[in-house]
């Protein structure tokens, strides 16, 4: 028997482990803990701890994520020209010089119309192309 094999036999005997659980009733349940000597009581304070504490990872995560998003977010704005008029010549810049940096990047921008696009659309693709690295690179490119 491979192990691929054994894993979906274990897999198959947990499924059904599972599934005659949650067949039974409360009370049937209640009766299985009890003639097992398990306290009921113990059994759900347990299982509302272990509950709390998945849940508490999850916003733990979910967090630090926000908090690691917030500041690329941050550092990305703060590095951007003030005036929009800026900020276009920058964008416009950037895609000029994409194809050499990024080509696959450059495929994602090269259908769009820069006089098309709004002064929050210009920040928000400059925000985005900073975040890839894109600004930075060309930052880069500027000093050789």
């Amino acid at each position: 028997m491979t192990s691929r094999d054994e894993d979906q036999e274990l897999f198959n005997v947990m499924d059904a482990l599972a599934e005659s659980v949650l067949s039974l009733s409360d009370e049937e349940l209640l009766e299985e803990a009890k003639a097992e000597g398990q306290d009921p009581a113990q059994i759900a304070q347990g299982m509302e701890e272990m509950l709390l504490a998945g849940v508490r990872e999850h916003f733990r995560t979910k967090r630090e994520s926000f908090q690691r998003d917030e500041k690329l977010s941050l550092s990305a704005s703060k590095k951007l020209p003030e005036s929009s008029k800026e900020r276009r010549n920058l964008l416009e810049r950037v895609l000029e010089r994409l194809p050499k940096l990024s080509p696959k990047l450059a495929l994602t921008y090269q259908c769009r119309n820069l006089s098309e696009l709004t002064d929050e659309d210009v920040a928000s693709s400059l925000e985005d192309l900073q975040i890839l690295g894109a600004i930075e690179a060309l930052q880069e490119d500027d000093l050789e």
